[in-house]
Parts: C-alpha cells; sequence; structure tokens
C-alpha cells in the first residue's frame, strides 16, 4: 500500500487498526468506517457507561445509608463505620493480581458480566447484615469484585477504538462517576421515602433495589457485549 492509496473497508475491525498507520487519521474516515464506529458506539458504549454509573453508586450505598439508621441498627461504635471504608479498597487491592491473570484468559464480555452479578449478589446480601463483622466481610467482597470493572472496560474500550477515538470513550464513562454523585443522593433520597415494606428499614431497601439492578445489568452484559473485533455482529 502506498502512501496516496486510500483504504477500503473490508468489514475487518483489525484491518482498520493496521490499515490506520498507512492512510492517517488526519485523512478522515471513508462512510463505512463512521458507520462501524457509530456502530461499535451503540453497541458498548452505553452498557459501559451504565456499569460504571452502577460501580460508583453501589460502593457509595453505605454513606447513604449513614444518614438513616444503619449505625444504630448495626450498633457500630468508634471508628467501625470508617473501617466499612477502608476494607472496601482492601478488598479492590487483592483482587487486581488475580484480576489481570482472568482478563486475559477469560472473553472480557462475559468476564464483566460474571463480576457484575457477584457484586450486585454482594451488595443485596449486605442489606440483611447485622452486625459490623458481617458488613465488613460483605464490604470487603464487593472491593474485591468492583476491582475488575475499571480495568475491564478500559480494555474492552482500547479493543475496539483506535487511540485518538479512545479519549472520548474513556471520558464518557469516567464522566458518569460524576452523574452518579449527583444522581445517587436523589435516588438515595426516594428510595429513603418509601416506608418500611416487608419490615426492612430504608437503608436496606437501597441496598436490595441498587443491588437488584446491579444483577440485571450483569446478566444483560453477559450476553450483549462483544469480546472481538472480528463479532459478526460488527458487520455492516
Amino acid at each position: 500500500m502506498t502512501h496516496e492509496t486510500k483504504w477500503q473497508y473490508s468489514g475487518n475491525r483489525d484491518d482498520f487498526y493496521s490499515a490506520s498507520e498507512d492512510t492517517g487519521y488526519e485523512r478522515g474516515y471513508s462512510d463505512e468506517e463512521k458507520a462501524l464506529v457509530r456502530k461499535i458506539d451503540w453497541m458498548i458504549m452505553p452498557i459501559i457507561c451504565i456499569l460504571d454509573f452502577l460501580q460508583f453508586l453501589d460502593k457509595s450505598t453505605i454513606n447513604y445509608a449513614a444518614l438513616m439508621t444503619f449505625k444504630t441498627d448495626l450498633h457500630l461504635v468508634g471508628n467501625q463505620f470508617s473501617l466499612l471504608g477502608s476494607i472496601f479498597y482492601l478488598g479492590y487491592l487483592v483482587f487486581q493480581i488475580p484480576n489481570n491473570y482472568l482478563l486475559q484468559r477469560i472473553p472480557v464480555g462475559r468476564y464483566i458480566g460474571v463480576i457484575v452479578v457477584l457484586w450486585g449478589a454482594v451488595l443485596i446480601c449486605t442489606a440483611f447484615g447485622t452486625n459490623f463483622s458481617q458488613v465488613a466481610a460483605m464490604r470487603f467482597l464487593l472491593g474485591f469484585f468492583e476491582a475488575g470493572i475499571y480495568p475491564s472496560l478500559t480494555l474492552l474500550v482500547s479493543t475496539f477504538y483506535r487511540r485518538s477515538e479512545q479519549v472520548a470513550r474513556l471520558g464518557a464513562f469516567w464522566i458518569c462517576n460524576g452523574v452518579a454523585l449527583v444522581v445517587g443522593g436523589f435516588v438515595a433520597y426516594g428510595i429513603g421515602h418509601i416506608g418500611n415494606p416487608g419490615g426492612l428499614k430504608e437503608w436496606q431497601w437501597i441496598m436490595i433495589i441498587l443491588g437488584g439492578v446491579t444483577v440485571v445489568m450483569g446478566v444483560i452484559s453477559f450476553f450483549t457485549l462483544i469480546d472481538s473485533p472480528k463479532s459478526p455482529s460488527l458487520k455492516l
């Protein structure tokens, strides 16, 4: 391929990567390339953004619970509440090496689906903790399973997008943290005013509802996230 030769879309994203070195980004995208990028955006970016939104919201539930009767119901004393926040990041740290190992051996879409379901289930279980020790164990596991989400989402973006395309996509799902910070307060406020159906406290319902939504999104991710640029779903 000469410098002047324009690359023609062959239906394979791998060709798109290799050809970009010859054609150069400054030449612009062909109609096929634009259509392909749009299709990838619609297939993975909404799920990526929702998962990032949920991971931030889920780990923050303990802060919303603290504004209710969480501390009293669990008979927390001294710095135990602060320790619950620290224990989350201990689990986060512990899982980093296993996470890197597993990412190299499991299709990333399936892997993301599994860890999302697991941390959603852990959040639901946290709602039924009755003392510091039980909730501390759940917080450790929540951090353990959430630890895999950022590396996985970053890997997914780097798999399907060229460097020039990655900045906007990575920025989009990082923005979701800020959105979750704003929206989370309203969500907690709304759930906190549903009363005590089933004899459960408001803070328990926050964890159950958000955990349930997370589990559902994990299942959706497992079956819909694509793993390879060669996926038949990407054919135009």
